[in-house]
């Protein structure tokens, strides 16, 4: 019993092969859903930074105490309503 090549099939004997591929062809096929994903998902990040924004810079101040305490400094300030 023989030994076979390694890119060979024993059962079949002959050695597999790749098929014959157009690259230029499949790089024009693949050019328009490429950009759509690369478009989409700039889409994304948009929305992600206009979402992080509004959450950062909508924040409310804080309500309910007679004195405040800047988390910055330390300062503590009185609040007259």
């Amino acid at each position: 019993m023989g030994r076979n090549a390694p890119d060979q099939d024993p059962r079949k004997g002959a050695p597999m092969s790749a098929p014959d591929t157009n690259t230029e062809k499949q790089e024009r096929r693949h050019k328009t859903p490429l950009m759509g994903i690369w478009i989409g998902m700039g889409a994304v990040l948009l929305l992600l930074a206009v979402f992080v924004a509004f959450n950062i810079l909508g924040g409310d101040d804080p309500v309910g105490a007679d004195e405040q305490v800047d988390g910055r400094t330390g300062e503590v300030t009185t609040v007259s309503e």
